[in-house]
């Protein structure tokens, strides 16, 4: 179904501050120029854009070049971790994988999680227990998916002081969201925080 110029007008009127603002700076990149445009039009009407959102809606719309990509993963890197605080570790980024079973279900869950290898270490450790405590019980799958985290997790465990390719999807993902909040770290920490909540 496609939309006319006015119907997406109309409806971004109705939208919240909040909505627009998510959509400019996590969405822009797929939108199409005339879109994007409306968008822009519809921030300026409401005084929330400003330099950072127009930044943040024109790197969506391009491929980072590796001194960007670089610069915006050393932001993230060098945050103090989201666990813990600390700041004398650089941040990275694994997949935690937990298996829960109950008799003949099983479910197996993954995230991604930022933080200081230390935390990370506990993270895995953690989902490890977890998975030997709830995850062997289901069958078939219980132990077969069990096996599964528990082998991803060591493999992440040995990892976790070498950066993670994940991490340069990540900032890919969130590079409308990072290049608003660049000079602001609080907001920046909060964009990991909400990342390492969302389990997928």
């Amino acid at each position: 179904m496609t939309f006319t110029a006015e119907e997406i007008r109309k409806n971004y009127e109705g939208f919240s501050n909040e909505k627009l603002m998510r959509i400019a700076t996590e969405n822009a990149g797929t939108l199409s120029p005339e879109v994007v445009s409306i968008l822009k039009d519809e921030l300026r009407k409401r005084h929330l854009i400003d330099e950072h959102i127009e930044r943040s809606i024109a790197i969506q719309a391009k491929e980072l070049t590796e001194q960007e990509l670089e610069a915006f993963i050393n932001l993230i890197e060098t945050l103090p971790c989201p666990i813990c605080s600390t700041t004398s570790q650089r941040l990275n980024l694994s997949s935690v994988f937990s298996v829960t079973s109950f008799i003949i279900i099983t479910q197996f869950k993954g995230k991604n999680v930022i933080a200081c290898p230390d935390c990370l270490v506990k993270s895995l450790r953690r989902a490890d227990t977890s998975t030997f405590l709830l995850g062997l019980w289901g069958i078939p799958w219980g132990v077969i998916r069990s096996v599964k985290a528990l082998v991803n997790n060591s493999i992440s465990r040995k990892r976790v002081h070498q950066r993670s390719p994940l991490m340069k999807e990540f900032v890919k993902l969130k590079k409308g969201e990072i290049e608003r909040w660049k000079n602001d770290s609080t907001n920046l920490l909060n964009l990991v925080k909400r990342n390492n909540e969302y389990v997928g």
